[in-house]
């Protein structure tokens, strides 16, 4: 048990970490082929030919030559050699190097491209640098700043349509029956998930059809995500003492934890699975708070000690 646990902490470290996979001495003299590779980074070394290269929740490193497209999802792409076609990097930036060649267009979704002057570039060159996903490595400034200021805003505006009452009947029930809401929360994300793949035999309502699915999730994800921000804040400040600083602080937690690299998509994706179980199991926070079923830490609360009553000496 103890060197499985050791294997899968030295697997989450080296993916957090970014440790690149390097590709053998000898795969300049092997013929081209096609890289995918998930959490791993890619490095090309000098010298060095590969084909169509993606990376998933990683980064590509270029220091020979990829005859073919560049393809990093939650990435960044570095160039310091030559690519045949385009770049492409959603969730990540682009920087080329001095001397680096690219054959096509290069596209950053979420992060920017940075180029040496004497880098070539055959196609056009595309940035999105005012969005940002959670779990990316890079930070663009307006990307940022425009996801913290949506997240908090989005905060505020649920906390002021569910009221403080609800908030604190949803932040009882995710903290009375965590695993119910998890289980919940996961079995609706699936559902809604393959719902969204079958959307393509919609027809002409295909759009329609994808819309009412994400509205599906991220509708109740949202308000679902304002009793957790309760709980967590409450847990820290007692909503008693003030509740717009406790309901603040677990929303900042929230978004520090969106915004930590790698880490973050997984606390999208628990955010979108808490989020969907506790509004549904707690209906918004519409119904009672379910009961205490622990026992109390002091025995004598909640006893009340029965005396007969005494006799008043004026009444005699």
């Amino acid at each position: 048990m103890g060197r499985i646990l050791i294997f899968f902490v030295v697997l989450f470290a080296t993916w957090a970490l970014d440790l690149p996979a390097q590709l053998p001495e000898d795969a300049a003299a092997a013929a081209p082929e096609d890289r995918l590779s998930f959490f791993f980074s890619i490095v090309v070394p000098e010298g060095a030919e590969i084909a169509d290269t993606v990376c998933i929740a990683c980064s590509v490193y270029v220091e020979g030559k990829v005859s073919g497209e560049v393809v990093a999802v939650f990435g960044d792409v570095i160039v310091d050699g030559e690519i045949g076609s385009e770049v492409v990097a959603a969730g990540g930036s682009v920087r080329l190097g001095p001397g680096s060649r690219i054959g096509d267009e290069v596209v950053a979704v979420g992060g920017t491209v940075v180029r040496d002057p004497t880098a070539r570039i055959d196609g056009a060159v595309e940035q999105v640098d005012f969005l940002f996903f959670p779990g990316q490595r890079s930070f663009p400034f307006r990307g940022t700043l425009l996801f913290a200021g949506g997240f908090l805003a989005a905060m505020l505006l649920g906390a002021l349509i569910l009221r403080w009452e609800r908030l604190e009947r949803m932040g009882s029930t995710a903290g009375r029956t965590p695993l119910r809401v998890i289980l919940v929360g996961a079995v609706l994300l699936t559902l809604l998930t393959l719902a969204r793949g079958w959307t393509e035999y919609a027809g002409a309502w295909e759009n329609w059809a994808t819309l009412a699915v994400l509205t599906l999730i991220v509708l109740p994800a949202w308000l679902g995500s304002t009793g957790l921000a309760q709980l967590l804040g409450g847990r820290v400040i007692p909503a008693a003492g003030s509740r717009w600083k406790s309901y603040g602080l677990g929303t900042a937690i929230l978004l520090g934890l969106l915004l930590i690299p790698v880490a973050g998509l997984f606390a999208m994706l628990g955010l979108l699975t808490l989020g969907l179980g506790l509004s549904v199991i707690s209906r918004l926070g519409a119904g009672p708070a379910l009961a205490q079923t622990t026992a109390p830490d002091d025995p004598s609360q909640g006893l009340v000690e029965s005396r007969p009553p005494l006799d008043d000496p004026l009444e005699r």
